[in-house]
């Protein structure tokens, strides 16, 4: 994991993939140059800082000076250290996956500004993690058309393969659920959730609507849908030889229940709270954010001694941390 520190820093330095650059201002001035050239970048920027606070306050800044505040993004980092098995919020669940779809969805853009106007604040930690690569989240995502053939069931096959919760009213992003004819789905990466009403196994049409009073506000002619996770419970099936092979013979009785659980339910494709723990699994070709820009982003590094700091301490942390779990068999040895 030392090496893996070592590596993000270099990964976001290295001009050959992107153009990249130190923030040598001012902490007062920073802000408002982001923001210039969030208007002027002919591309994506992303900004990266020392620590997750540092990451957030500098997005609630840019946004205070940017003429596109909601194009100003945070790239949250996870709600525990690596190797602690605490479930992440569902706020930064969605959070990443809003920042995911925005920037997969210049994946073969041919046009040279693709992605112009997109700023992006992340810590090293939110770096470090292991996650699904821009072309599987692509293969995940869905478009929808009024007019499309789809039967109703196909979309709620979907809804629970990409890691939506069903629920009786949706009211919160990484919902959905289904009355008659109609399917409402609250995707991550729109503001609002969707209702989509069918005539048979046509989509007969698509309506913005408000979650607090469930009444419709407009039509759209086509919507698209992302996964409501980095982790998709789909996934499981293909990371069963792998889940079988970790070594539960250290760890103590709850802990070997919990895990063989969990397995169980990722063999089944089924979503459950903490499934995030199991990303490096899921995703036996692990990818980072830095991977999901494209070759015109700006990468600026905010604080350079302080980032790498920061990200040496954090590695040494979790591997403090693994041992100490490894040692009370509260972690597979192997894991």
């Amino acid at each position: 994991m030392l090496h893996q520190a070592r590596h993000i820093t270099q990964s976001a330095a290295d001009e050959t993939r992107m153009p990249a650059g130190y923030l040598g201002l001012l902490q007062a001035a920073r802000p408002c140059v982001i923001a210039a050239l969030q208007a002027d970048w002919p591309g994506p920027v992303l900004v990266v800082c020392p620590r997750p606070e540092d990451a957030r306050h500098l997005a609630d800044q840019v946004q205070a000076w940017s003429k596109d505040p909601q194009n100003v993004l945070h790239f949250q980092s996870p709600d525990a250290i690596f190797y602690d098995r605490v479930p992440w919020d569902r706020s930064t669940l969605h959070g990443r996956v809003k920042v995911l779809s925005s920037l997969g969805a210049l994946r073969g853009r041919q046009d040279q500004e693709a992605g112009r106007g997109i700023v992006v604040t992340v810590s090293g930690w939110a770096l470090m993690v292991k996650s699904v690569s821009s072309m599987a989240f692509q293969r995940a995502v869905r478009t929808l058309h009024v007019g499309d053939w789809l039967p109703p069931h196909r979309l709620l096959e979907y809804c629970v393969q990409a890691g939506y919760e069903p629920v009786a009213v949706v009211e919160d992003p990484g919902t959905f659920c289904h009355r008659g004819s109609i399917v409402d789905v609250f995707p991550p990466n729109l503001p609002e959730p969707l209702r989509i009403d069918f005539f048979g196994d046509e989509i007969d049409s698509i309506r913005v609507f408000r979650p607090g009073t469930q009444r419709s506000r407009r039509r759209v002619a086509q919507a698209t849908l992302v996964p409501a996770s980095e982790a998709i419970p789909e996934w499981g099936k293909a990371a069963k030889d792998a889940l079988e092979a970790m070594d539960l013979s250290n760890c103590d009785r709850p802990t070997r229940l919990a895990i063989s659980e969990e397995r169980a339910k990722l063999a089944q494709g089924e979503r459950f709270e903490g499934i995030q723990n199991y990303l490096p699994y899921l995703c036996p070709r692990p990818s980072a954010l830095l991977d999901f820009l494209p070759a015109g982003a700006l990468v600026l590094l905010d604080d350079v001694i302080g980032l790498e700091a920061a990200i040496t301490s954090l590695a040494e942390q979790a591997l403090a941390l693994r041992a100490g779990m490894v040692a009370e068999g509260k972690l597979p040895s192997n894991f």
